[in-house]
């Protein structure tokens, strides 16, 4: 995995898993409710064993995708979008869309 995949996998990481896993439990610990129907029958430990399970098989993918620049790139791209707009969602910044 070169560098720069590193560099994008780990903002991946960053907003996807800790970005969301924390303002997910900031909204569930003043009185919010898990927007996703599946997981909000599922504890917070779960939650978090599920999205660690999803961030492996993201960086699985990307180290196939090696010699894909495109693929990767959207693969990588579509993760951050999606922690970027749940994290804005779970504090309540992004909630009408």
């Amino acid at each position: 995995m070169n560098k720069s995949t590193k560099y994008t996998y780990i903002i991946a990481f960053a907003l996807f898993f800790v970005g969301d896993l924390s303002t997910t439990y900031y909204a569930l610990s003043n009185g919010g409710t898990e927007g996703n129907i599946l997981l909000s029958n599922v504890s917070f430990r779960s939650l978090i064993f599920i999205k660690l399970m999803y961030m492996m098989m993201v960086f699985y993918v990307v180290t196939k995708l090696e010699e894909y620049k495109f693929e990767k790139g959207i693969a990588l791209g579509s993760v951050i979008a999606i922690g970027f707009l749940t994290a804005l969602n779970n504090v309540g910044f992004y909630n009408h869309v």
